[in-house]
């Protein structure tokens, strides 16, 4: 999995979505930390324990189920 700067990802942010549709997730970092992962939907929907429903949209004012 690659690893590429925030800031660099901003720029190249419709690469990115291009490639993680094709398997390849991008991590993201910031200083040097890593804070994000982008990866397909398919391969989200696919993780272990995802349990938030992923067919309704998302009441931005709502806090996610932990």
């Amino acid at each position: 999995m690659r690893e590429i700067e925030l800031e660099k990802a901003q720029a190249k942010l419709s690469r990115i979505m291009k490639d993680s549709r094709a398997g390849k997730p991008t991590i993201i970092t910031r200083d040097g930390e890593k804070v994000a992962v982008i990866l397909s939907y398919d391969d989200y929907q696919n993780l272990p324990g995802v349990r938030w429903p992923t067919d309704v949209p998302v009441d931005q004012n709502r806090q996610r189920p932990e």
